[in-house]
């Protein structure tokens, strides 16, 4: 099987120093090579229109770096950052506690606190104007929010979710770490779908045309089914990221990478 489509894969994960290390899927598909290290636990990754740059959210700081390496550098400092998005041009942040949401330009701009806030939000998820929230105090759900700050809720019943993101068809798919699945929600009815069961705390996805990148951080099952069915019989291993195509066997990317914090798919076409 090819790995065409995921040649430009970054993921973020924790080393025993308290930094976090980038890697980004090497050229031939053969596997991850370290791109860059950040100061500090990173809990979410966006990546710029172009591909060119991309961002990292730690608790204090938004970093951005070269997606082809070289050094990182803060654009923004705060307390209890935790997740990440690039939406019309701009890179909108969320605080975790508080909910507050602050944008700022994608090359290091002001940053100005705008109008809502979520209840705890884990991950965001934006296309055009649009911007979703998965909120995880209390009732973990997906929550709205319009440009004017007026918000509706999407969906609700996930048991612990860590990651949202948008597929190009619009759908949102959630990442729901307690239930070993990936969550297919209609953004208008809110209808939920189980995309993929089985899987081993399912940390991160990042949709790539038609089919899904996944980073597990639990024991993992020993064998693949396809999408929507059970994987096998478990054995101990961490850090892996797998493609699992909408056709097809599942292809594992790689299956040593640790305490994997975020995945993100960079545009095939980088002008810079």
């Amino acid at each position: 099987m090819s790995v065409e489509p995921v040649r430009s894969l970054l993921v973020a994960g924790l080393t025993g120093d308290g930094s976090s290390t980038i890697w980004r899927l090497q050229s031939d598909g053969s596997g991850f090579a370290e791109l860059t290290r950040i100061q500090g636990e990173v809990r979410s990754l966006a990546v710029g229109a172009s591909g060119g740059r991309a961002y990292a959210v730690t608790g204090e700081q938004v970093v951005e770096f070269d997606s082809d390496g070289g050094s990182p550098r803060a654009i923004f400092q705060s307390q209890d950052l935790e997740s990440v998005v690039q939406r019309e041009g701009a890179l909108i942040v969320a605080q975790y506690a508080t909910g507050t949401l602050w944008s700022g330009e994608v090359r290091g701009g002001c940053f100005v606190q705008i109008p809502g806030r979520f209840a705890f939000p884990r991950a965001l998820a934006a296309r055009g104007g649009s911007l979703y929230g998965l909120e995880t105090g209390g009732s973990a759900r997906i929550v709205y929010a319009k440009p004017s700050g007026e918000w509706r809720i999407v969906a609700t019943g996930f048991s612990g979710p860590t990651d949202l993101a948008l597929q190009e068809s619009g759908g949102l798919l959630v990442a729901d770490a307690s239930a070993g699945q990936v969550v297919e929600v209609n953004p208008q009815s809110g209808e939920k779908r189980v995309l993929l069961s089985g899987l081993s705390g399912p940390r991160s996805i990042a949709p790539l045309s038609g089919s899904l990148v996944i980073a597990e951080v639990g024991a993992f099952r020993q064998g693949f089914g396809s999408l929507s069915s059970n994987l096998g019989r478990r054995h101990a291993n961490l850090g892996r990221v797998t493609l699992f195509p909408r056709d097809g066997s599942p292809l594992v990317l790689a299956a040593d990478l640790g305490h994997i914090r975020a995945v993100r798919a960079l545009p095939l076409r980088r002008d810079g």
